[in-house]
């Protein structure tokens, strides 16, 4: 949407928070595997991760791997996915990249079981 005049620009987050490039990233173990639940409300936004493809089901059944998915308005998706070579930050975001720099965005991190230090935050849900 395009902000009337004196209007602030909307907003677009990811689990109800704008993206902040000072906030540490979600951590994440190594060769776990999550399942994450992603909606969109009002827009199209195509879902991107950086790093790890994720799985999902089609609508006809057939079982797939990408790094983008579209997400229509109203649409909730079930993605999982396994942390698997790569240690380090990576990004998920929306794909529109207005939207990404408008706050929907989210860093990320893969670390090592021995260097999480037994805490790891719990699952991410990102929501469009």
């Amino acid at each position: 949407p395009i902000p009337q005049p004196g209007q602030p620009p909307p907003r677009f987050l990811i689990n109800g928070k704008e993206f902040d490039p000072h906030a540490p990233p979600r951590k994440l173990k190594l060769e776990a595997v999550e399942e994450w639940h992603v909606s969109s409300r009002d827009l199209d936004h195509p879902f991107h991760i950086h790093v790890n493809p994720f799985m999902f089901k089609r609508a006809d059944g057939r079982v797939v791997w990408k790094d983008t998915l579209n997400l229509a308005p109203l649409q909730s998706m079930t993605l999982r996915t396994r942390y698997q070579r790569y240690v380090g930050v990576f990004m998920v975001h929306c794909h529109i990249l207005v939207h990404a720099d408008l706050g929907m965005a989210e860093t990320m991190e893969i670390v090592a079981p021995r260097l999480a230090h037994d805490h790891v935050d719990d699952p991410p849900e990102p929501h469009h």
